[in-house]
């Protein structure tokens, strides 16, 4: 395969991933005649513009940092990163997302690909008013499982391809949707969350920028995450919190640092750590 290996997208994909040994962005294999194609590798860069899935995803049409990277790289540009929006798939889940299978050998998802792929494809038409077993990557819609990508676009054997929730699509924000559990709640500030039963909840959730926490509103009672996985029982059930970097973009290393720094995951909450030792700004805004 190829990547793009230019300085400022090299660092912005590191961040994006949390991995600081990649070499670049890759680019995706389209036929047996061309060693590489004109876009980004969906299995990697699922809702970027520049991958052949960007203009369905959530992201479609958002000036990403390494969309912006691209454009600095090539001399003719000077960037704002502090306008990007930065993409959720992989986001923060480690080399092991970039650099293994999606399932693992024993056909289990290993936990850096937890939220980003699934193996509960439904199989067969789906039932009338059937209600989403989970939640897509990005929180905000009820989804349930289909096999939707290849690792690699030549390969189509189905164990080569990576199952997605992106079939039944039920979105948090649609108001008129109907509760299935006590507490849901379809709302702009609505998020899906994974439940300890066969079905995924909206529920009212906000980012609370002081404390770096995601809060969960329900029966008008405010329920704290205080990390991936914690589980929070409610009223019949309990939801899993996802990933602070998913649900709350902003609040984790803003822009992916702008590819000028590297994004510290170790902290609890991850923060940029500039090339310039005199930039402030959350995002290496000014390096």
């Amino acid at each position: 395969y190829f990547q793009i290996v230019s300085s400022t997208v090299k660092q912005v994909v590191r961040n994006h991933f949390d991995c600081q040994r990649l070499a670049g962005a890759r680019l995706e294999r389209t036929s047996a005649s061309s060693c590489f194609g004109d876009l980004l590798d969906s299995r990697y860069h699922f809702d970027e513009n520049l991958s052949s899935t960007g203009a369905t995803a959530d992201m479609a049409f958002a000036l990403t940092p390494l969309t912006l990277a691209l454009f600095e790289d090539s001399s003719w540009y000077k960037a704002d990163y502090s306008t990007a929006t930065v993409p959720l798939f992989g986001r923060g889940s480690g080399c092991g997302f970039v650099e293994e299978e999606c399932i693992n050998q024993f056909k289990t998802i290993p936990g850096y690909n937890r939220g980003f792929f699934c193996r509960d494809v439904v199989q067969g038409e789906l039932e009338f008013d059937r209600q989403p077993s989970g939640c897509d990557y990005t929180h905000n819609h009820k989804a349930d499982c289909e096999m939707l990508i290849s690792r690699d676009s030549l390969d189509d054997k189905s164990e080569s391809r990576c199952p997605m929730r992106t079939e039944n699509i039920v979105s948090c924000f649609d108001k008129s949707h109907s509760p299935s559990l006590d507490g849901e709640v379809f709302s702009h500030s609505s998020r899906c969350f994974e439940t300890d039963n066969s079905n995924s909840v909206c529920l009212q959730s906000y980012c609370n920028a002081i404390d770096s926490k995601i809060e969960i509103v329900v029966h008008e009672k405010v329920y704290q995450c205080d990390y991936e996985g914690h589980m929070i029982k409610l009223q019949g059930y309990t939801i899993r919190c996802p990933r602070l970097a998913l649900v709350c973009p902003h609040l984790v290393c803003p822009a992916n640092c702008s590819g000028k720094g590297v994004c510290d995951y170790c902290l609890e909450v991850p923060e940029c750590v500039c090339d310039n030792p005199f930039d402030e700004t959350p995002g290496c805004w000014s390096s």
